[in-house]
């Protein structure tokens, strides 16, 4: 940014616009600046008296209001520095008024109570210049407009008077001074019945003047004489007193009224204060509904929202929100209440056992329990009412020599996924399950798939999908960096980043590997959703036509039978066997011939490697495994040595390290559609070195090979091919092992940034040419002190036009 000054200050002013991004530039440049914060405010000051555009003023003020909000919390100095400008500011607004200008105020003083950016009482002085409007230049117009116009009411109503300042010490000081003055006048000289009744005791002659006519010799003139003596002190004394307690009433009095002016600021601070707790307390009770709320009105909210929302180009983000949230309030219904006693299962779960579990769910009386019975030996009770079944009820089919657990589950309602008939509990077992059997009515087909699917893809069961290729890796730095290898259709990168922060995601590294959609991306999110094949099975095709047990027999998915006709059965526990993928790997001892027999071999899931097979025959074998022998179509050839990867544990003992990613994939098919493997980013392949040619070589010819390293630019440098290879685990199409050109440069821990500073600060001392690896020279430049200054500038030339370069031939490490 550039440097502050007046000039540039009054200059960008004049620039602003009633743009947001204009005012946030000019804040920004502001804030940068703030250590002559007093400047600027007197500044902006001048340039608001100089206005007498309404709209420019209007642009003034949203300035300092994005100022004084920013610097709350990292400079809450300049709200204070500002502050000081803003009566007179306002009070020259307030004189070029305005529809615009006027609103505008209003809202920039709501924003700061709301926010809390000043106290009650700076606001209230605010409020006031703003209502106060001017009125010695109305006045000026005010025959002309009674004359000329009709009467218009006035925009806001009298301005109410200032509020009195509270000042507790003042207060203090002043209950002690009343009380003081209460106990000097206790007893008070005007109630002293003695004084007054001794006083009475003398002659009137004293106290009338006239009555001196009326002595006629010398002895009755002393006589009064001698009276008026005796009484002058303490009538004097009396009338003193009088004067001091005259006094001290109207002190008294001064008092009482500095008294009713603190009582009355006391009951307007206690009044502004039972304001701020009413709306603190109306806000709070707004909270807490909002949060006792719950979560099925909230789901029912975001699903009506989603249901009135047009599909279109304009809403495709509001509705990418709206998803995720409805994802994470679903998260939240389905997350078991604390401290409830009760678990997940509580009666319904059983022990998985077997080699696999298969889990049927389906409406009550759709036929779960006999299927359960015509395929294994377990009895399940038969009748011809709904909810027959009340808990899980298991067997066991025997095929192949493979125990397949068959789950009985109670049947579910609409509203499952909500916990309506404890369908909670149902849907949690059938999550384990390896293959779910939706039990379906051919009857009522079209009105039970649907709702069964919603309810389990509301618990986040997705029935015959593959989990998306899309990679979310959160981290604590760096930003949300996302790339994708295909083309997107369904979301782009910002619908991507206003769902990470709606899930509170702000650093992570996202990579889409398929054109995947908002939904796919949530679930990948979510991270607990359950990827399941399921079999429709309907059954009581013996109650509908023909032709429409044939339309339903070719969906894919799709199996027709009938329980009590016992019609076709051996075809459902055939794609049983097919959806559960189910391998059967045999074991032979050295020497002697493997028992290839039905009910030999260990069953194992597809795509199983030798560690899982070690573990099926044995918990400890792993750690004692040192190799196999494989013969199989799975093998590049047969029989086929498997070398297994070895470390020392901390007792010297050899275990057993495999990674299913660490087997080596083969090549896919030239025309998929991943992307070429030559293709990929240099993040996701292993390539070799480029080595110094011998001194036979007098070009590149041979790949791998380089006759020189280095240079600065691209025309400057030799290339070469050097082989590289695909990592594991990452999917490409072509060869994985391919041929790559690259530069014959090096890099050995030289950089640029580094070696320039040592050169500059340290230059003298040769510290520049000893990291570089010219130790001659150096020697010689130490020796005498950087050839007394002009060599150390010769070499920060060089350094700086790219003439200095390391020994080696290596380049200048790309990152720091």
């Amino acid at each position: 940014m550039s440097g502050f000054s007046e000039a540039s200050m009054r200059e960008r002013l004049a620039k602003l616009r009633p743009q947001q991004d204009s005012i946030n530039t000019l804040s920004l440049w502001l804030m940068h600046h703030h250590k002559h914060m007093d400047d600027i405010v007197q500044i902006w000051l001048k340039e608001v008296r100089k206005e007498t555009n309404s709209s420019q003023i209007v642009n003034l003020l949203y300035v300092a209001n994005d100022v004084i909000q920013n610097s709350r919390k990292k400079n809450p100095e300049i709200m204070g520095k500002f502050y000081t400008v803003l009566e007179p500011a306002f009070r020259h607004a307030a004189k070029i008024s305005g529809p615009e200008l006027d609103k505008a105020m209003i809202k920039t003083l709501n924003v700061w109570r709301d926010r809390q950016i000043y106290s009650e009482e700076q606001l209230t002085a605010l409020d006031a210049v703003v209502k106060r409007r001017k009125s010695s230049g109305n006045s000026a117009t005010a025959h002309h407009a009674h004359v000329h116009a009709p009467h218009i009411p006035e925009l806001f109503p009298p301005a109410p008077p200032p509020p009195i300042e509270y000042d507790s010490e003042s207060v203090s000081t002043n209950v002690t001074e009343v009380l003081e003055s209460l106990r000097k006048l206790d007893y008070p000289p005007s109630a002293d019945a003695e004084v007054r009744h001794k006083i009475a005791s003398y002659s009137e002659m004293i106290a009338t003047p006239q009555s001196l006519d009326t002595i006629r010799n010398s002895a009755e003139a002393k006589k009064l004489l001698a009276e008026i003596d005796e009484a002058e002190p303490l009538v004097k004394e009396y009338c003193q007193r009088l004067a001091d307690e005259m006094l001290e009433r109207r002190n008294l009095q001064k008092l009482f009224d500095d008294m009713i002016v603190n009582v009355r600021a006391t009951v307007d601070l206690h009044e502004r204060m039972l304001k701020e707790v009413r709306r603190k307390e109306e806000r709070a009770r707004n909270d807490l509904a909002e949060a006792l709320m719950g979560i099925l009105e909230k789901i029912a909210e975001v699903e009506r929202e989603i249901a009135r929302t047009q599909k279109n180009k304009a809403t495709e983000y509001h509705l990418g929100l709206l998803k995720a949230k409805l994802a994470k309030y679903r998260q939240q219904l389905l997350e078991p209440a604390g401290g409830k006693g009760a678990s997940k299962g509580d009666g319904f779960d059983v022990m998985k056992s077997g080699d696999a579990r298969v889990a049927m769910v389906g409406f009550p009386s759709v036929g779960k329990s006999t299927l359960l019975s015509n395929m294994t030996s377990t009895h399940s009770e038969v009748a011809g009412y709904e909810f027959t079944t009340l808990t899980c009820i298991p067997g066991v089919i025997n095929y192949q020599g493979a125990n397949i657990q068959l789950l009985d589950l109670p049947g579910i309602i609409e509203g499952a996924s909500q916990g309506k008939g404890r369908g909670r509990q149902v849907i949690a077992v059938a999550k384990t399950a390896d293959v779910i059997l939706m039990m379906l009515d051919a009857g009522k087909s079209d009105q039970q798939r649907p709702l069964l699917e919603k309810e389990l893809e509301a618990v986040g069961i997705r029935l015959n999908k593959q989990p998306p290729h899309i990679y979310v890796k959160q981290k604590k730095i760096g930003g949300i960096k996302f790339t994708h290898t295909v083309p997107l259709t369904h979301c782009n990168e910002k619908m991507i980043m206003t769902i990470l922060h709606e899930y509170k995601i702000f650093n992570a590294d996202v990579v889409f590997r398929e054109d995947a959609t908002v939904d796919e991306f949530i679930d990948v999110i979510q991270g607990n959703r359950v990827y399941v094949p399921c079999i429709y099975v309907y059954n009581k095709i013996d109650q509908i036509s023909i032709e429409e047990v044939d339309r339903l027999a070719r969906i894919p998915h799709h199996v027709v039978i009938s329980c009590e006709m016992n019609l076709n059965m051996d075809y459902l526990l055939e794609k049983i066997w097919e959806y559960l993928a189910l391998v059967r790997v045999y074991t032979k001892k050295p020497g002697n011939a493997p028992d290839l027999g039905p009910e030999d071999g260990i069953i194992l899931r597809a795509g199983c490697t030798v560690e899982h097979c070690c573990h099926a025959l044995h918990r400890t074998l792993a750690s004692q495994f040192r190799y196999a022998i494989v013969w199989g179509t799975s093998t590049k050839f047969s029989p086929q040595r498997v070398v297994l990867t070895v470390s020392k544990a901390a007792l010297d003992r050899e275990r057993l390290a495999l990674d299913s990613c660490m087997q080596e994939m083969d090549d896919a098919y030239p025309m998929g559609p991943l992307i070429p493997c030559s293709y990929l980013p240099e993040e996701f392949i292993e390539c070799s070195m480029p080595e110094l040619a011998p001194p036979s070589h007098n070009d590149t010819a041979d790949a791998g090979y380089c006759t020189r390293f280095g240079g600065q630019r691209a025309e400057d440098m030799e290339w070469t091919w050097v082989a590289c290879r695909a990592l594991p685990c990452i999917e490409c199409r072509g060869r994985r092992h391919f041929f790559k050109r690259v530069p014959c440069i090096k890099y050995t821990g030289h950089h640029f940034l580094s070696t320039l500073l040592y050169s500059v600060f340290l230059g003298v001392v040769a510290v520049d040419r000893f990291c570089l690896g010219y130790s001659a020279i150096a020697v010689g430049k130490l020796m005498t002190l950087g050839g007394l200054g002009v060599w150390w500038i010769i070499d920060i030339f060089l350094l700086v036009t790219g003439n200095l370069t390391p020994a080696d031939d290596s380049n200048w490490e790309p990152y720091y």
